[in-house]
């Protein structure tokens, strides 16, 4: 979509907006090239902005042709082949399966990629530690679609960071009240280190946004020629649409009072319930700051993305198919009927609902998110729930599987740790825990079951080397005393198994199939060793047996064999082995030993044609067999 001459500011963030990890603003903007930051941008704005009247992604996968992302994301044809690299090379992406042409034999494969999101606990924004988008709950801000669909694709590099470092700032940064910025102070100096622009490009990038009604300049900043002691920077807030403003503005003034609803028998009307709406926000706060809380609050609500992007692509000439990720996307899903929530809340006894509400609390839920669950779902519903959850096995975001839990009123779960408790998989992942602490004792730590899930698959690879699953918790300590050692200097690393294996698991398994064939190669070595121990003097005499047969079948050739004994003698007594007399009874030694003497008659006689003399390999296998 070309952005529109006459364009009077984004809608207000209460709908029509992509719920994007901040990480994009953050790692991304800041320091990607335009085409990566267009197609990250668009493949967020894809997977992350429509969903069904449900809450649920509208397709587990979607697929984008060249030609969408030349007229949809603003890439230009020559250019998306190495925005695809770079978005790789940064980790903000991930390739699933790699894209073939047509060919006269083989039909043309689309190329596959997913987001690529970090299970670990830390936001992390710095480009060399980053691993991908944050998977955790909060660091995610509502940002109006027009953002992806108007500026990013149609704008200056430029301009979509300082717009974007503005949007960082104000509505993506919460107070420790609750409440998102409206405007922010931030001087060209300051937009310089939040863009990694230059000053004249922040000044240019400024011009055309505050004139594209991108952005507003709220308060001009004041410089004050005596040493700067006076100076106070320029304050820039959102240009948001003034009809939307309005709206809001009289919707917010017609409320009703929440506590007095909440602790009232009354009925609430109908009309109010139609205006209110659930708050579900888990953004991080900031430096600390409390800021400015704005002159219009904005509330963050329920948002509906049922409507399809950019009509029907059927072709797929080069496509690039773009995969949701599940876990993140459950995150994402809140209680989204308000009527219920506020119908629930009138008739709740107030204790209760109180009660309710501080016990999610104190599982680590917000005041907000709190009270809309505690006034939407009985009391009764989410005690279980909670009580339920550490035999959940829950991994990364076990509040997000609390939620969904209470939403969906789950069933008690039955037997979960003893189902797999004895798996290769349980084994392998509570051994590794065990070998990571140093714990020479009985493991004490529990696996996840995803973290089960994914050893199994791991310790399959290992067995199809080692094809014996009793030494799966030895392989588990091993595995963790190597992750230990090799992260011994890194005082930050995560104590995660699926970290651990994304890291580690290739080198453990390069070094264990190394020392697997290490030892199978010593194992043979002795076992022929052995062998050749208790069989060498029983093959000789198979070798002085045939020689008899020879010398007796084969007198010419064994008269050819014994002159050809004598010429090599000859050359020891008088060739370069003669100058030093140590070598030369060394050689005659060896070469006058009996077993020696057999050998050399076998191979020689092996090179006639006709002749069957067994080696001893051969004579083993023949005679020793069974």
């Amino acid at each position: 979509m070309q952005p529109s001459e006459s364009y009077h500011g984004f809608p207000l963030p209460t709908s029509n907006t992509t719920f994007v990890p901040n990480q994009l603003f953050d790692t991304v903007l800041m320091h990607a090239s335009r085409g990566c930051v267009r197609l990250v941008a668009y493949m967020l704005r894809r997977v992350l902005g429509w969903c069904d009247s449900e809450g649920n992604p509208q397709e587990p996968h979607v697929q984008v042709s060249y030609r969408e992302l030349e007229l949809q994301a603003g890439i230009g044809h020559s250019m998306i082949g190495a925005a695809i690299e770079e978005a790789m090379q940064r980790r903000c992406i991930t390739c699933l399966r790699t894209g073939a042409r047509d060919t006269r034999n083989n039909r043309r494969i689309a190329a596959l990629y997913e987001l690529n999101w970090d299970e670990r606990t830390h936001y992390l924004t710095g480009p060399d530690e980053f691993q991908g988008f944050f998977g955790g709950e909060g660091n995610r801000t509502a940002i109006p679609n027009d953002f992806f669909d108007i500026l990013v694709p149609n704008e200056s590099l430029a301009v979509i960071r300082v717009v974007g470092a503005v949007l960082r700032y104000t509505i993506g940064f919460q107070t420790k009240w609750g409440h998102r910025r409206q405007q922010v102070q931030m001087s060209v100096t300051e937009l310089e280190k939040r863009t990694h622009l230059s000053r004249e490009a922040v000044r240019k990038a400024l011009q055309d946004s505050l004139a594209k009604n991108y952005i507003q300049l709220l308060e001009g900043g004041v410089f004050d020629p005596d040493a700067a002691r006076l100076s106070t920077a320029a304050t820039y807030g959102v240009k948001w649409n003034s009809a939307c403003v309005k709206k809001q503005r009289d919707d917010v003034e017609s409320l009703p009072d929440f506590e007095q609803m909440r602790t009232s028998k009354r009925t609430t009307p109908k009309s109010c319930m139609n205006k209110c709406t659930p708050i579900n926000d888990h953004s991080e706060k900031l430096h600390g700051n409390s800021g400015d809380s704005g002159r219009l609050p904005l509330r963050k609500v329920a948002r509906d993305h049922s409507e399809k992007l950019h009509g029907d692509h059927s072709e797929k000439l080069h496509g690039i198919k773009i995969t949701r990720n599940k876990t993140y996307l459950k995150q994402q899903q809140g209680p989204s009927d308000e009527k219920t929530v506020f119908a629930a809340v009138v008739e709740n006894h107030a204790d209760a609902f109180t009660e309710t509400k501080n016990r999610l609390h104190s599982m680590g839920f917000d005041h907000k998110s709190s009270e809309l669950l505690a006034g939407r779902y009985s009391s009764e519903q989410i005690e279980q729930q909670c009580l339920w959850i550490d035999r959940r096995q829950a991994t990364q975001n076990r509040l997000g599987m609390l939620r969904k839990s209470i939403e969906e009123n789950w069933p008690e779960p039955q037997g979960d740790s003893e189902f797999f408790a004895n798996t290769p998989g349980a084994l392998f992942t509570s051994h590794f825990f065990a070998g990571l602490a140093g714990n020479f004792d009985q493991p004490l730590a529990i696996p996840s079951a995803r973290d089960v899930g994914v050893a199994d698959i791991y310790v399959r690879r290992l067995l199809e080397i080692v094809p014996v699953e009793k030494n799966t918790p030895d392989w588990g300590r091993a595995f963790g005393r190597f992750v230990r050692e090799a992260e011994r200097d890194n005082p930050q690393y995560l104590r995660s198994f699926s970290a651990a294996l994304r890291y580690h698991g290739d080198a453990f398994y390069i070094q264990f199939r190394e020392r697997n064939q290490k030892r199978s190669q010593q194992a043979a070595d002795a076992e022929r060793e052995g062998r050749e121990t208790k069989f060498l003097p029983i093959y000789h005499e198979y070798l002085r047996r045939q020689e008899t047969y020879f010398r007796e079948i084969y007198l010419q050739e064994y008269t050819e064999f014994e002159a050809k004994e004598q010429e090599q003698r000859h050359k020891y007594n008088t060739g370069i082995f003669a100058k030093s007399g140590t070598i030369r009874t060394a050689m005659l030694a060896k070469f006058d030993r009996e077993e020696e003497r057999l050998e050399r008659f076998r191979a020689f006689f092996q090179s006639k044609n006709g002749v069957r003399i067994l080696s001893f390999k051969e004579w083993d296998t023949q005679e020793n067999s069974g």
